[in-house]
C-alpha cells in the first residue's frame, strides 16, 4: 500500500475517495501488473464499503470504469468498464459520468446504442455545451 501512496501522492488509508482522480490513476499506467492490481482491489473494497453512499458509490464506479478502460485493460475490459459506468449513472446524473459513458458509443463494437448515445449527448449538451464528445456524438448519429 505504501508503494501506491507514494505513486499517487495520497495516503489511501486516510484520504477521501474524491482525492483520487483521473490524473492520479494515469500515474499507474507504466507500473507493473501487481501495483495496478493493488489499486483495482483497493477501489473494489471502497465500492463495497460505500454502497450506501450514492455519491461515493457512483464516483468509485466511474473511477473503476476509467481505470479498467485506460490503465488495467484486462480481457473484456470494454464491457467491464461499460458496466461500471452504467452502474454509476444509475445513482447519479453527473455530467462527467455521462460524458465518459459516451465513449462506449464510439468503440468498434459499440456498447451504447446510437439512440441512447444521442439522448445522453443531448443531456450533456444541456449542461456542458462545449463538450467535445457530446458534440461529436451528435454529429456522428
Amino acid at each position: 500500500m505504501e508503494n501506491l501512496n507514494t505513486i499517487l501522492g495520497v495516503n489511501l488509508h486516510t484520504a477521501s475517495i474524491f482525492d483520487i482522480n483521473e490524473e492520479k490513476l494515469l500515474l499507474l499506467k507504466s507500473e507493473d501488473y501487481y501495483t495496478k492490481s493493488d489499486l483495482f482491489f483497493f477501489l473494489q473494497n471502497e465500492l463495497l464499503k460505500n454502497k450506501d453512499n450514492k455519491d461515493a458509490y457512483s464516483y468509485i464506479n466511474y473511477l473503476i470504469s476509467y481505470y479498467i478502460m485506460i490503465i488495467l485493460t484486462p480481457i473484456n475490459y470494454e464491457e467491464l468498464a461499460y458496466n461500471y459506468i452504467t452502474e454509476a449513472l444509475k445513482n447519479s446524473d453527473n455530467v462527467l459520468y455521462k460524458e465518459w459513458c459516451l465513449i462506449f458509443a464510439t468503440l468498434e463494437r459499440p456498447l451504447l446504442s446510437n439512440i441512447n448515445a444521442v439522448s445522453l449527448a443531448n443531456d450533456v449538451i444541456n449542461e456542458k455545451p462545449q463538450s467535445t464528445i457530446a458534440n461529436t456524438i451528435l454529429m456522428l448519429f
